[in-house]
């Protein structure tokens, strides 16, 4: 039976690639443009790759009986462990606090709470990186999205995911640089690498931890 896959294509990327999404289904990316019949060529011959990237999905993804008291959590790069409290949601220096409930509960409050900490710390760190380098940006909008960390659109609104409170702070500053750096170069041509290279030094570097991070760190997908 051939192998069932999302076929995506978007015209800032230079190469096609195949990844498992937070939701644990193959994708294939590929530049505006590219064949689906060619897409359906590699996949089928990709048997041994997809096994590996289905294997490393599946030991990133917390399971659901793990999200019990003292269970351990990423927040801004660090583990913190999770503790149950009947004083609602909070972050706090020891841990996060989330009420009691099923694991499908938990995970809810957890989206809702590190959605209110990306609102409060994520949108006021891009105004300031955009002012930093006189980049306009003309709304941000913190979302859900479990495929992507940031967006960016030719209205120049950027979109910003909330999991990105789990990564570190040099990781979540590195893609809202590349963020921005779309205000100025739409694309994935060199020119984008130049400059955002010129304002985050050691661009490449982080783009590559970032990857690192989010292959072992599929907590809330």
């Amino acid at each position: 039976m051939p192998e069932k896959f999302i076929f995506k294509t978007d015209s800032r990327r230079r190469h096609a690639a195949l990844r498992i999404n937070r939701a644990g289904e193959l994708e294939f990316l590929a530049p505006a443009g590219f064949p689906l019949s060619v897409a359906q060529k590699l996949v089928s011959e990709s048997a041994s790759v997809i096994s590996k990237l289905r294997k490393k999905f599946e030991a990133a993804v917390l399971p659901a009986a793990a999200l019990s008291d003292g269970a351990q959590l990423y927040y801004m790069g660090r583990r913190v462990p999770l503790k149950f409290s009947r004083r609602g949601c909070a972050v706090l220096e020891d841990g996060i606090y989330v009420p009691e409930g099923s694991s499908e509960e938990i995970k809810r409050k957890l989206a809702i709470l590190y959605r209110r900490e990306a609102e409060r710390y994520l949108v006021p760190r891009l105004y300031e990186l955009a002012e930093q380098h006189a980049i306009s940006v003309k709304g941000v909008t913190v979302g859900s999205a479990s495929t992507r960390w940031g967006s960016c659109r030719r209205d120049g609104s950027i979109r910003l995911s909330w999991r990105l409170m789990q990564c570190a702070p040099e990781l979540s500053d590195y893609v809202i640089l590349h963020e921005l750096v779309h205000r100025v170069h739409f694309d994935h041509s060199e020119t984008f690498w130049k400059e955002l290279e010129r304002i985050c030094p050691g661009a490449e570097l982080k783009r590559h931890k970032l990857r690192e991070f989010a292959r072992k760190s599929g907590l809330l997908a």
